[in-house]
């Protein structure tokens, strides 16, 4: 009996001991405000994407009126003729193919034009956006320090969701290792969509032949890979000279591939 009435010390016949019933209470009301800690948290994540979303959305309508005024400029001219970037063929599935030729685009970041860059890419991706379409990224001849080029290429399409939306599908062409571990970074961007490729006969499973135009140095390394053997080397095409400014701010082997890039004769390109 003594053990009954100590266990059963609030007198209630439960066998709780007195002042549990203040504590569910006290438990519940913790749980409550949990709850509305939580709810208010998601309500201020959502209400900070949708700010962001509509930051990205006005930078990407005023980069893209930039980019089509650049265009029709001369420097715009200039960048088209040298094309890091252009709109070619179809893949297998009847897509639109954007090609990026990344030794091109190594060059002109290396000569300071990150900025001509984005929006020559941006005037060429304009017309693809009404559907989605297929980027063909040609990995040739980009050497072993293009680690900054690939950051600024994530970059973009991290920036510009809009655009990597309507990426149906993203090959990379002649990919190193290391190219490899560096497009897995990407795999939340580019998640399902992106497809190695080591050779121009493996690229002929997606795309049929003579739909792309690619440059002539990407045949040459193609050749070398399989083990052609080829002799004649065709270089990208060569940026315009960088400012002092820039040129003060390149490592001696970025400095001396840019004099080689600016040396080299504007290559030709040939149907893949």
């Amino acid at each position: 009996g003594r053990w009954l009435k100590e266990v059963d010390a609030d007198g209630d016949g439960d066998g709780d001991e007195e002042g549990d019933g203040d504590g569910g209470d006290a438990a519940k009301q913790f749980l409550d405000a949990a709850g509305r800690y939580q709810a208010a948290r998601e309500a201020a994540a959502a209400r900070a994407a949708a700010a962001a979303a509509a930051r990205d959305a006005a930078d990407y309508t005023t980069l893209m009126r930039r980019a089509r005024e650049a265009a029709a400029s001369a420097e715009g001219a200039a960048m088209r003729k040298s094309a890091p970037a252009y709109v070619h063929g179809q893949d297998g599935e009847g897509r639109p193919v954007l090609v990026v030729v990344g030794a091109r685009v190594h060059a002109r970041r290396l000569a300071g034009e990150e900025e001509a860059l984005v929006l020559h890419l941006l005037a060429e991706v304009e017309p693809l956006m009404r559907a989605p379409f297929t980027v063909l990224f040609v990995a040739a001849e980009m050497g072993s320090d293009s680690g900054k080029t690939f950051d600024f290429l994530r970059a973009l399409l991290h920036r510009f969701r809009a655009i990597h939306l309507r990426v149906a599908a993203f090959y990379l062409l002649h990919p190193t290792l290391k190219m490899r571990f560096t497009f897995a970074i990407l795999g939340a961007v580019l998640w399902g969509k992106l497809h190695h490729v080591d050779s121009l006969a493996q690229l002929h499973e997606h795309f049929e032949k003579g739909q792309l135009r690619l440059p002539a140095f990407v045949f040459a390394a193609d050749e070398r890979r399989q083990g052609g053997g080829a002799s004649s080397r065709a270089e990208p095409p060569p940026p315009p000279p960088p400012s002092a400014a820039a040129e003060r701010d390149l490592s001696a082997a970025e400095r001396a591939q840019l004099r080689w890039g600016q040396q080299a004769a504007e290559v030709a390109s040939a149907p893949a």
